[in-house]
C-alpha cells in the first residue's frame, strides 16, 4: 500500500493493498490530522486485510468520538461492509468496568487459604486414623481381613504390571520426541537413550 498525503490539508489517498504492516502508517495519518476533518480516498485501494481495516475502522473512530468529521470516498462495498460491520459490533459493545478492589482480592486470598487448611486437616485426619488402625491391628491380628488385604495387593500390584508398562513406553516415546528435537540443534542425539532411561 501507499499512503499518499493529498494537495489539500487532511486527504490522504490510499492505494493497493491495505495490509497489516500498514497499521503504523494509518495511526500516523490519523495522529497528524490536528483538529481540522479528514478525508480518506479509497478510490484505488484494491483489497484489505482485516487487522488493517480494524485499525482503519479504530482510527475513524477514534477521529469522530474527538468531534472530527472523517469522510471515507470511493471504499470498495466489500470493505464499505466490513467497516460497517465493525461500527455494528462497536455500537453494541460495552466494556466491563473492573471489579478488582482489595477487599475482594483480600477475601479470595482468604478463601484460598481456608480450602488449603480444610485439604491439610482431612489429610492428617487420614494419616492418624490410618496409624491407629495399623495399631489396632498390630495388638490384634484377628482385624486383619487376610484375604482382602492380599487380594488388594494382587490388584494394585501383579495386575497392573501391564498398564503401569504401557504409561511407562507411552511417557519413553514422548520424551523422546521432545528431547530428540531439542538436542538436534545442539547435536547431542547420542544423549537421548540415556535420558529416556
Amino acid at each position: 500500500m501507499a499512503l499518499r498525503t493529498g494537495t489539500e490539508p487532511g486527504r490522504t489517498v490510499i492505494e493497493g493493498m491495505l495490509c497489516a504492516d500498514d497499521v503504523p502508517g494509518l495511526a500516523a495519518v490519523f495522529g497528524s490530522a490536528g483538529e481540522g476533518g479528514l478525508e480518506i480516498d479509497l478510490g484505488s485501494c484494491t483489497g484489505a486485510e482485516l487487522l488493517a481495516a480494524a485499525a482503519l475502522h479504530e482510527g475513524i473512530a477514534a477521529a469522530r468520538g474527538s468531534g472530527r468529521k472523517v469522510v471515507l470516498k470511493g471504499a470498495y462495498p466489500e470493505l464499505s461492509s466490513i467497516l460497517e460491520g465493525f461500527a455494528e459490533h462497536a455500537s453494541g459493545y460495552r466494556p466491563k468496568r473492573s471489579s478488582w478492589s482489595f477487599r475482594k482480592q483480600f477475601v479470595d486470598i482468604g478463601d484460598r487459604v481456608s480450602e488449603m487448611a480444610g485439604i491439610a486437616s482431612g489429610l492428617r485426619s487420614f494419616a492418624v486414623r490410618t496409624f491407629f488402625a495399623t495399631a489396632a491391628i498390630v495388638g490384634d491380628r484377628r482385624l486383619l481381613r487376610t484375604k482382602l488385604a492380599m487380594y488388594y495387593m494382587e490388584q494394585s500390584g501383579v495386575r497392573a504390571i501391564p498398564i503401569i508398562a504401557t504409561l511407562c513406553w507411552m511417557l519413553g516415546v514422548v520424551l523422546g520426541f521432545q528431547a530428540g528435537y531439542q538436542l538436534r540443534s545442539f547435536a547431542a542425539e547420542m544423549f537421548m537413550p540415556d535420558l529416556v532411561a
